[in-house]
Parts: structure tokens; C-alpha cells; sequence
């Protein structure tokens, strides 16, 4: 007579069936995007992209034209740290693009100035390379999808990588501390000129692969395979393209717009990809402004430097 119990004996039976057809210490790809966290984060400049003038439009509102420039941040650190999956370390990213403009007003005018905090550098591609601290905003579109942003209610605020710690009541005992810079996912930067361009600067922009088709679950809605490879196609659709020196260098190889990602999805991402939006601007935009997929690098001690917080201990 046994004395196994018939319970626990079917239990363990559907274990091991269910342990033979999957094993979830295997990664497979795809999986929910989850936008970076809201909160003070250390963000890095890896792009400046100067993409043309663009035509916008955007629900119940005037279309218009702007020629912009499109920046490109790596975040590691303090809200939002990098992770180290198979010894490489993965970083999400947030775009901002803004209309290319010294206006004092202008959006890009402003960050420029801060981002420029020490008055060292006269044109934006010299601040590539350099991390600063910045808010990362998270909000809900009217689509349903969530959307993180370096743009709050009070326009944008990028800070000189400085913390102060001690008490906060106690400013006298209160001590500087600069934050280190961060250890970086994608090890190159991304910089393209419009009026200096080069087949350099054009081919460095290149990205290769593409999203695969894909189904919503919760709205059904289908999207269809689309190019990864944004930037060049985004430059390639601006108004002002035919007749640029980029247009002259490339010469037949710019008449293909077969990469063209116009109806691209904007939640379909990868690692490290990041969507970037507010619930006033299209689904379009997060496609131009976030979905920009870099793979990640290796770094050497990725492990320890992706745990280290500088942001430790915040007073301000």
C-alpha cells in the first residue's frame, strides 16, 4: 500500500510537465515596455541630431513646420539605473526634439543654457559625452499608454551633475558633492550637422534591423513591421532634404525611402529603447522623439558601477 498522498502526487506531476516545456531562467525576447521611472535621474548626452525641418501635426491643433534638432539622453543613475543583463549593461533613453532656435524663448535656447552650465561650449554637439542631472515626468496619454518625459509643467530642467548632502534645515552643514558620470550602455555618440554633413556623420546614424509585426492585446489595433533605422529615415523626410548637402553627397542612395517609419508604433521598443511624450503631442512625435534603438555595450565592471548611487543622501 502507498503511501504517497494522490494530491500532492498530481501536483508535482503537473510540475515537472510544466517544468519540461518551459524554463523561465531562459530571457526570450519582446516583453511589456515599461517607460523610465519618474524622479531626479543622471542623464548622459549621446545624440545630437540636427534632422531638418519637419511638418507637425498635431491633434486639434494648427499644423506646423519647425527645423529641429533632436537630443538624445542615456539614463543611469538615481531614478533610473542602468541594468547589466549577460554582462552588458542596458540603459533606457529619453529624446527631446525641439525647434532649432536662439530665441530667447525657444525651448532648445533654454536647455542649450542649461546643459551649457560652466559657458564652455558655443554650439549644442559640444556638450556630447557630458551627464547632468534632470527630472524624468511620467504620464498617461489618451491613448491609455504611459509616457515618460524630460519636459514638466515648468518646461525642462537639466542641472550641473552637483548634489548637496547633510541636513536640510542646516544649510551651513550642507556639502558639495559632484556627481561621477555614469557608466554608458551605448559607447558612442550620435551627432549629425545639417550644414556640415558628411558620409561619416550619415553612415554612423545607421540602424539596422527592423520591429516585428504585432497585435495589441488590449486594443486589437495591428501594427505592421517597421525600420529601426529612425534617424536616417526621419532626415530623409524632412521638407528641406532635396538639396541638402546630405541629399548632394548621397546622391541616387537618397531617392529609397523604403525604411520609412511614419506609421511606426511607438510602443513597440526594445531594450533600451525609451518613448518619450506628453499627453498633448501625437503618438507620431513619440516615435521621433523616443524610439530610438541602441544596443546595449559591454563595460568592464559594469556590475559594480551600475550599482553605485551618487544620488544617495539627497538634500538638493
Amino acid at each position: 500500500m502507498s503511501n504517497v498522498d494522490p494530491v500532492q502526487a498530481a501536483i508535482q506531476a503537473a510540475i515537472a510537465k510544466a517544468a519540461s516545456q518551459t524554463n523561465q531562467g531562459e530571457a526570450k525576447g519582446g516583453g511589456d515596455y515599461e517607460p523610465p521611472k519618474a524622479g531626479l535621474t543622471i542623464v548622459t548626452l549621446i545624440g545630437y541630431v540636427e534632422i531638418g525641418v519637419q511638418k507637425h501635426d498635431i491633434p486639434n491643433k494648427p499644423s506646423y513646420e519647425s527645423n529641429d534638432v533632436q537630443l538624445i539622453f542615456e539614463l543611469n543613475g538615481g531614478a533610473n539605473k542602468a541594468e547589466v543583463v549577460d554582462g552588458k549593461l542596458i540603459a533606457k533613453r529619453l529624446s527631446v526634439t525641439e525647434k532649432l532656435s536662439q530665441n530667447e524663448k525657444a525651448n532648445y535656447f533654454k536647455i542649450f543654457n542649461q546643459l551649457n552650465y560652466d559657458g564652455q561650449a558655443t554650439h549644442g554637439a559640444q556638450l556630447l559625452g557630458r551627464h547632468f542631472l534632470a527630472e524624468v515626468f511620467v504620464e498617461k496619454g489618451k491613448n491609455g499608454q504611459t509616457y515618460a518625459s524630460l519636459k514638466g509643467p515648468n518646461g525642462y530642467a537639466f542641472k550641473a551633475p552637483i548634489v548637496f548632502k547633510g541636513d536640510p534645515l542646516d544649510p551651513e552643514s550642507q556639502t558639495k558633492h559632484p556627481v561621477p558620470a555614469p557608466a554608458r550602455a551605448q559607447a558612442e555618440n550620435k551627432v549629425f550637422l545639417w550644414d556640415y554633413a558628411s558620409k561619416e556623420m550619415w553612415d554612423a546614424l545607421y540602424i539596422d534591423g527592423e520591429y516585428e509585426a504585432r497585435k495589441d492585446p488590449k486594443t486589437g489595433v495591428e501594427y505592421p513591421a517597421k525600420s529601426k533605422n529612425v534617424l536616417q529615415n526621419k532626415i530623409k523626410e524632412a521638407i528641406n532634404f532635396q538639396g541638402s548637402p546630405i541629399q548632394k553627397i548621397l546622391g541616387e542612395e537618397a531617392l529609397s525611402l523604403a525604411d520609412s517609419p511614419l506609421n511606426a508604433d511607438p510602443t513597440q521598443v526594445v531594450a533600451g529603447t525609451a518613448g518619450t511624450q506628453t499627453e498633448t503631442e501625437s503618438a507620431q512625435d513619440a516615435v521621433e522623439t523616443g524610439d530610438i534603438p541602441f544596443d546595449g555595450g559591454t563595460i568592464p565592471g559594469a556590475e559594480t558601477q551600475a550599482d553605485e548611487d551618487p544620488l544617495a543622501g539627497l538634500v538638493s
